[in-house]
């Protein structure tokens, strides 16, 4: 029974550390939507500035 349990707390951890990697991942690609965005709408400024 304690091997049972030693296993699935490793497991546990395994499935602890890609959230965390995942939850990094997705705040880096929500950095880079945000200046994007800001990229994307500073041109479009540009545009309408020479029009």
């Amino acid at each position: 029974m304690r091997e049972y349990l030693n296993e699935t707390a490793e497991c546990l951890r395994k499935v602890r550390s890609k959230l965390k990697d995942y939850e990094l991942n997705m705040n880096k690609v929500k950095a880079n939507l945000g200046k994007a965005e800001y990229e994307i709408t500073n041109e479009s400024l540009q545009h309408l500035k020479l029009l």
